[in-house]
């Protein structure tokens, strides 16, 4: 069996996203023509059509930080979204039959967006690790040659010997000392 590609699996959440905002739009058109009705529609009309176009702008982010912060966009909507859910429910303005599906849908949803900001975050956390460290090898790395050691001999006096600071010379002046 072919194991799917990141980018299939990303194709197709993409498309169940816009499954699940085509049912949003669905779902606010039948609900009752009242003011609660309207306000509730157009609520969540506006949460619930919004994590489509926001994973797609995600998918296309120009970094880490990007991309998680889309996606924290996405779950925030569809936590919305699932709120907004549960109030028809509870106010018994569609059957509960009727909604059943989609807040499924919903749950389902935020703990896939759940756990891919958990990773993003790991990955995000493993990688600014790797940097930090990556930067203190390049630090003690000019520990010869080009370090602190080598400005701290350039200034002793001419004895020979290494100067037993290891600041910079610049750092042993007068001004720097006091």
């Amino acid at each position: 069996m072919v194991k799917p590609t990141s980018q299939f699996m990303a194709d197709q959440l993409e498309e169940r996203l816009v499954d699940f905002a085509v049912r949003i739009i669905k779902l606010s058109a039948s609900l009752p023509k009242t003011a609660a009705g309207n306000h509730i529609a157009g609520q969540i009309l506006r949460a619930g059509t919004s994590p489509a176009p926001n994973y797609g702008e995600a998918r296309g982010a120009e970094s880490l930080a990007d991309f998680i912060h889309k996606l924290r966009i996405v779950l925030k909507e569809l936590n919305e979204t699932s709120i907004w859910l549960r109030i028809i429910k509870r106010s018994q303005l569609l059957t509960e039959e009727s909604l059943a599906n989609i807040i499924e849908e919903t749950t389902s949803l935020c703990k896939i967006f759940t756990a891919s900001l958990k990773t993003s975050r790991s990955s995000k956390m493993t990688n600014e690790k790797r940097k930090t460290e990556n930067d203190h090898r390049l630090i003690n790395s000019f520990d010869g040659s080009f370090g602190f050691k080598t400005f701290s001999a350039l200034s002793t006096p001419a004895t020979g010997s290494v100067a037993a600071s290891n600041k910079p010379s610049w750092a042993r002046t007068v001004a720097w000392s006091q």
